[in-house]
């Protein structure tokens, strides 16, 4: 069965984690991607957590032959949807990522991970089909360091992507961080003694807010609930790192 993907455009062009990765750009299909001499973001992002997959799994109470639909916004390396994708008791599971970063990992270049990966600006208005045109519902949908790297004005149609293509009794899980990324042009931060203050810089994490702030904002779509899992996907600072987890706001 093949899923079809809708998006205003297959790269987010102006985002600073499209943009830090961009040797040079004739159209979406003529690309190159820089080399950075320390990567960063969609250019280095592989993790993914086994024993993660099959908790969220375990949550849901399947009757024999069910199974679940899962995207990953923000994919990067697609490693944690791949993952997903082979479980048994998994069906349709998608990663999207909008970086040309992802082109310096080798899974983008596998074929039989071509259904599973797809590139889309996830800061636009999308729409992931059937090939009749009905839309796909997930039951997990996952989004983890990326939501602080859209501008404010995009939160709105981002979570509303969120929420319409979500199951009716399906579960949004992700991080948030709180902190600032900032990098040059090779790619290091200000506390790499090989920084470059005077190149180009690229502040990659753009809405900082707390979590009070992001729960509230959440609330128009969602009903925000603990993250209880014992495995903590990527295993980050809560001091730096919001963990959440929604259900849908019916």
């Amino acid at each position: 069965m093949e899923i079809i993907v809708k998006s205003k455009g297959k790269f987010a062009l102006h985002a600073p984690d499209c943009t830090l990765h961009m040797e040079s750009y004739t159209d979406e299909e003529n690309f190159k991607p820089k080399q950075l001499e320390n990567d960063v973001g969609a250019g280095c992002d592989f993790f993914t957590d086994v024993p993660f997959i099959e908790e969220v799994i375990d949550r849901f109470p399947l009757e024999e032959g069910e199974k679940l639909n899962w995207l990953d916004l923000g994919c990067a390396g697609g490693s944690l949807i791949l993952d997903a994708d082979k479980n048994e008791k998994t069906d349709i599971c998608i990663g999207l990522d909008g970086s040309v970063g992802v082109y310096k990992q080798e899974s983008w270049y596998s074929g039989k991970n071509k259904k599973v990966l797809k590139n889309a600006d996830i800061s636009k208005d999308l729409s992931i089909e059937y090939e009749d045109g009905n839309l796909v519902k997930f039951d997990v949908i996952t989004c983890w360091e990326v939501i602080e790297h859209f501008y404010e004005n995009e939160l709105d149609t981002f979570f509303t992507n969120v929420h319409k293509h979500m199951a009716d009794e399906g579960v949004f899980i992700g991080s948030i961080a709180f902190y600032q990324d900032i990098r040059d042009e090779n790619g290091y931060c200000p506390s790499d003694p090989q920084f470059n203050s005077k190149g180009k810089i690229f502040e990659l994490h753009k809405v900082l807010w707390p979590q009070t702030k992001w729960d509230n904002f959440l609330a128009k779509w969602f009903v925000i609930h603990p993250f209880d899992f014992e495995n903590k996907f990527r295993d980050m600072d809560e001091r730096l790192t919001y963990y959440f987890m929604a259900t849908k706001k019916l």
